[in-house]
């Protein structure tokens, strides 16, 4: 691995040397100059050639302290289980056919891309708010990226999954928090911003549990919904209001409520209590 390496590999190994303490970045599966930089504090640590490439040295030296590449049939994350939705849902009292309805729906009921990375979409109009919160003015970053800083919310520069992760990475060049608050993460597409009200002290501690497993997206979801004061809305399958707070003024031109309703009702036929 080296610098431009992409995928299952890239972010086990920058995952291995954030434990570590050597990597201050978040593990995402791109191998840019960060993780270079902490392999050379690897390679200095365990006294070999600093190159800043993971090679055959440097990866025996690893797999002493544990490291193992992922195997191809394992680069998916662990998906969510019906024991997990029925778990989750039980902490919440809800029913688990609402619980799963949710995860039905949103990210085409997945939380991760092929190659092991969370889904992620990008939102330049709220990059334009978190820069402006870092008391950084963004016209001319905006007038520098036209397609990751804009005023006004746009569909126009959205792309594929991979592509999504290619806009993030560069707005991370801009300013790495304020573009990882200004993304939307895993299955259940909570903005990073939001962190705090799904548990966690920091966005990064929040994006390196979106990274984990969709288990772990699910219990970001609940505290999420918790803090929100969404529970019981969907307690009470009340599809309409709960669209209009989860998804937003656009909720009817995504017909959030009524794709909400038929995944309830397909969540019943596979067996989830209603």
């Amino acid at each position: 691995m080296k610098e431009g390496s992409k995928g299952a590999d890239v972010l086990a190994w920058q995952t291995f040397l954030l434990n570590r303490k050597l990597f201050n970045g978040t593990p995402e599966g791109t191998y840019g100059s960060f993780t270079a930089k902490a392999t050379k504090a690897f390679q200095a640590e365990q006294k070999i050639p600093q190159t800043g490439i993971v090679d055959d040295a440097t990866l025996k030296a690893a797999q002493k302290l544990g490291f193992s590449l992922p195997a191809t049939k394992k680069l998916q994350p662990a998906v969510l289980t019906k024991k997990d939705v029925e778990d989750v849902a039980a902490t919440l009292g809800i029913a688990p056919a609402a619980v799963r309805a949710v995860c039905i729906v949103e990210s085409s009921g997945g939380g991760f891309i092929p190659d092991g990375r969370p889904k992620v979409r990008f939102e330049g109009h709220i990059m334009w708010k978190e820069l402006v919160r870092r008391n950084i003015a963004p016209e001319l970053i905006a007038k520098a990226n036209p397609t990751l800083c804009f005023q006004e919310y746009t569909r126009a520069h959205y792309k594929d999954a991979n592509g999504e992760w290619d806009r993030l990475i560069a707005a991370r060049k801009i300013n790495t928090d304020a573009a990882n608050a200004s993304a939307s993460w895993g299955m259940f597409q909570i903005m990073g911003f939001n962190f705090k009200n799904s548990g966690f002290d920091s966005v990064t501690a929040y994006i390196n549990a979106m990274s984990i497993c969709e288990r772990e997206q699910l219990k970001a979801f609940a505290s999420f919904i918790q803090a929100q004061g969404y529970v019981p809305l969907l307690k009470a399958k009340n599809w309409l209001e709960f669209a209009k707070k989860y998804n937003g003024p656009r909720y009817i031109e995504n017909k959030y409520d009524a794709k909400l309703a038929d995944a309830h009702a397909l969540a019943v036929k596979d067996g989830y209590k209603e």
